[in-house]
C-alpha cells in the first residue's frame, strides 16, 4: 500500500513539474500571432515600397523566401524558448524509428479520398473553386521552390508546433481522444475552411497525431505529413509540364462519378483504420513527452530536469 501512494506521489510529482511550463505553453498558444505578424507586418507591400521606393514585396520570389525565413525563424525561436525553460527536445521528438511502408501506404491513402472529395464537392459547386493542384499561371521555377518548401519544411514546423507542443499539453489534461480530436480540427481549419472540411471528413487530420501517440516519435508524424505533402505538391510541376491545358477548376460528369468510385473502394478501409485508432486512444494515458522523458532518463532524472 505504501508503495503504492508513493508510486503515485511520484507521478503526480513529475507531472506537476511537466504541467508547470507556463513558456511552453503560452509560446505555443500565440505562435501563430508572431507567425502572421511576420508575413502581413513586418514586410507588408505598403511599408516595402515607402522603405525602398520599389515594389519589391510584389516579386513572387521575393515572397516565397520572407515566407521561408520568417517559418525558420520562428520555429528556431521556439526551439530556443523551450531550452531555456527546460523543456527537453529529445522527449518532444522521440525515437527515430518509423513505419515507413504503414505511413506511406496511409499517406496514400488519405490524399487519395482529399482528392476524390474535391472533385465530388467541387461538382455541386459546395466548395470554393478547387485549389489542390492550383498553379495560379505561376512561373515553373516559382512551381519548383514553393513545392520543395511546402515538401521539406511545412512539415518540420507544423509537426513540431501541432503535435510535438500543443498536442503534448492537451494530452497531459484531456483523455487522448479529446486531445486528438480537438489538435485535428485546430490543424484542420488553419489551412483555411475548404481544406480543412476536406481533412476532418477524410479523417487525415486526426491521424497526424495518432501516429505520434502510437510511434513516440514526432520524426513518423513528420514522414506522415511529408509524404502527404509530396503527393500533393508534386502534383503542381507534374501539371505544369505534362498536363498544360488540364483544367481542374471544372471536374465533369465522369470525374465526379470516378471519384465516387474510388471513395467507396476507400471507405471500407478508412473505417476499419478509425475503428483501431479510436479503441487504441481509449482512457487517459499520458503524453508522448512524459512517455519519452521516462524511457530517455527515467522517472528520478526526468524530475530533476523538470524542476531545473
Amino acid at each position: 500500500m505504501e508503495v503504492k501512494v508513493y508510486e503515485d506521489e511520484r507521478k503526480r510529482q513529475l507531472e506537476g513539474n511537466l504541467s508547470g511550463v507556463g513558456v511552453v505553453w503560452i509560446f505555443s498558444v500565440i505562435f501563430f500571432i508572431p507567425f502572421f505578424l511576420w508575413i502581413f507586418m513586418v514586410f507588408p507591400a505598403s511599408f516595402i515600397k515607402l522603405a525602398t521606393g520599389s515594389a519589391i514585396y510584389d516579386n513572387i520570389y521575393f515572397e516565397w523566401a520572407v515566407t521561408n525565413l520568417g517559418s525558420i525563424l520562428i520555429l528556431l525561436y521556439f526551439v530556443r524558448a523551450f531550452r531555456l525553460d527546460g523543456v527537453d527536445i529529445g522527449a518532444i521528438m522521440g525515437k527515430r524509428k518509423i513505419p515507413i511502408k504503414e505511413i506511406l501506404f496511409y499517406g496514400i491513402l488519405f490524399v487519395i479520398v482529399e482528392v476524390s472529395i474535391f472533385i465530388v464537392a467541387d461538382y455541386f459547386s459546395l466548395t470554393a473553386p478547387y485549389d489542390y493542384y492550383e498553379l495560379d499561371d505561376k512561373p515553373f521555377r516559382y512551381i519548383l521552390l514553393f513545392s520543395a518548401s511546402s515538401i521539406l519544411l511545412t512539415p518540420i514546423y507544423e509537426e513540431f508546433i501541432m503535435r510535438g507542443v500543443l498536442f503534448n499539453k492537451l494530452s497531459e489534461r484531456l483523455s487522448l481522444k479529446r486531445s486528438v480530436i480537438i489538435i485535428g480540427v485546430l490543424f484542420a481549419f488553419l489551412h483555411g475552411f475548404t481544406k480543412g472540411m476536406v481533412f476532418i471528413i477524410s479523417g487525415s487530420a486526426f491521424y497526424y497525431a495518432y501516429i505520434y501517440h502510437k510511434t513516440k516519435s514526432l520524426y513518423a508524424s513528420i514522414f506522415f505529413h511529408l509524404v502527404g505533402n509530396f503527393i500533393a505538391f508534386t502534383g503542381d510541376p507534374i501539371n505544369y509540364l505534362y498536363f498544360p491545358n488540364l483544367n481542374l477548376d471544372a471536374p465533369t460528369r465522369s470525374d465526379m462519378l470516378a471519384a465516387l468510385v474510388v471513395l467507396f473502394i476507400c471507405s471500407p478501409i478508412i473505417y476499419r483504420l478509425f475503428k483501431t485508432i479510436w479503441r487504441d486512444l481509449d482512457g487517459k494515458g499520458e503524453s508522448v513527452y512524459m512517455y519519452n522523458m521516462r524511457e530517455l532518463h527515467g522517472d528520478e532524472k526526468a524530475r530533476s530536469i523538470g524542476e531545473s
